[in-house]
């Protein structure tokens, strides 16, 4: 590895209890092209808050300018699925759909098909956990399925689609 291209010689995630979760140290990957190290580490994480602990001991031994400047980006999969409770007809042509909620989410997307296995084109974005779906065709069979989604930074992150919930008009 060429001198000054590895900014931290390791690095601890702590909770946000303070406890030690994982340490990483080695594995660093450094591009020519950017000019940049890069650490990769695939984590199952829970809920909750976490803490990033960035150690440059190195400096002390070999006399290196010090990085400056960092990025620490955390990725990352919501795993929850909501499930569909509920679906009435309000009319003819108009009906309600309800889900479970899941805390910590922005909102909600209805997706809707007219076959089980179909494409399923987004209806609706929700903030709550209800929705009508207006204007459908009498004697029609649809099939809906919902997702929530979270934003941070400024990227969405979404969760399982729901299992389908077929109504007929």
């Amino acid at each position: 590895m060429e001198k000054g291209t590895k900014h931290f010689d390791w690095i601890n995630i702590y909770n946000s209890n303070g406890q030690r979760i994982q340490f990483l140290g080695d594995g660093w990957n450094y591009s020519r092209n950017t000019a940049q190290s890069v650490y990769t580490k695939k984590m199952n994480l829970h809920k909750g808050g976490y803490y990033i602990n960035l150690h440059e001991i190195y400096n002390c031994f070999y006399n290196e300018k010090k990085t400056k400047a960092f990025t620490v980006k955390i990725t990352g999969t919501l795993t929850y699925a909501t499930r569909i409770t509920g679906a009435r007809k309000l009319s003819r042509r108009n009906l309600k759909l309800a889900w479970k909620r899941i805390g910590g989410v922005r909102g909600y997307e209805v997706y809707r098909s007219t076959s089980l296995r179909g494409t399923y084109r987004r209806v609706k974005t929700v903030s709550g956990i209800t929705c009508i779906d207006r204007n459908l065709t009498t004697n029609r069979n649809y099939y809906y399925k919902v997702r929530a989604y979270k934003i941070i930074g400024n990227k969405k992150y979404y969760t399982p689609f729901s299992g389908a919930k077929k109504i007929r008009m």
